[in-house]
C-alpha cells in the first residue's frame, strides 16, 4: 500500500491532504514536507472547504485524508465526494475497519496499543507523522539528482531566515 501510496502521490497533478482537529496540524506538516520536495501539495484543514476542495479534484488528482479514528463525518464526506470525482483516495488511519479505511482506494493503517486505550492517541499520531515522512523520504529517492537539487534551492531560501551559528 505505501508503495501505491507513492506513485499515486508521484503522479498527481494535485494533492489534497485533509485533517481536522489534531490532523489538521499533521496535513499542514504533510503539506510542508510535500512542497519541499516538489509535490503540487495543498491541506486542507476546514470544515467548511472540505467538500468544496473535493469536488475540484478530478482523475488526475490524489485526495490524502488523514484521520486517527477515520470516522470524522466531514472527512469521510470529502473523501467520497473526491472518490466520486474520479481521484485516487488515500487515508492514514489507526483503524483499519472504520468508515474511512472501507471508502478509500489506498489505506495505510497504523497501530498501537496506545490506540486500544485512548480515543485520542498522541503515538497513533506520532505513527501517522512516521508514515508521512516515509512516503517522503521514499519519493525523493526515487526523484533522485532532481530532489536534491530541489531540497539544495529550498534549504538555500530557509537559511536567509536563520541567525549564522
Amino acid at each position: 500500500a505505501l508503495q501505491t501510496a507513492a506513485d499515486h502521490l508521484m503522479a498527481a497533478r494535485r494533492i489534497d491532504i485533509y485533517g481536522a482537529g489534531d490532523s489538521a496540524l499533521m496535513a499542514q506538516d504533510a503539506y510542508f514536507h510535500f512542497m519541499r520536495i516538489g509535490l503540487p501539495a495543498y491541506a486542507v484543514t476546514d470544515y467548511l472547504t472540505f467538500q468544496i476542495a473535493a469536488s475540484q479534484l478530478d482523475e488526475g488528482c490524489v485526495a490524502l485524508a488523514l484521520s486517527h479514528s477515520g470516522q470524522t463525518m466531514e472527512i469521510v464526506d470529502a473523501m467520497d465526494i473526491a472518490r466520486r470525482q474520479k481521484a485516487k483516495t488515500i487515508c492514514i488511519t489507526s483503524y483499519g475497519d472504520s468508515v474511512l479505511a472501507r471508502l478509500c482506494g489506498t489505506v495505510l493503517v497504523t497501530t498501537s496499543s496506545e490506540a486500544e486505550l485512548h480515543e485520542e492517541a498522541a503515538i497513533s499520531r506520532l505513527a501517522h507523522l512516521l508514515v508521512l515522512d516515509s512516503l517522503c523520504a521514499y519519493i525523493s529517492a526515487q526523484r533522485g539528482p532532481e530532489a536534491v537539487k530541489r531540497m539544495d534551492r529550498v534549504n538555500a531560501q530557509l537559511s536567509r531566515h536563520r541567525y549564522p551559528r
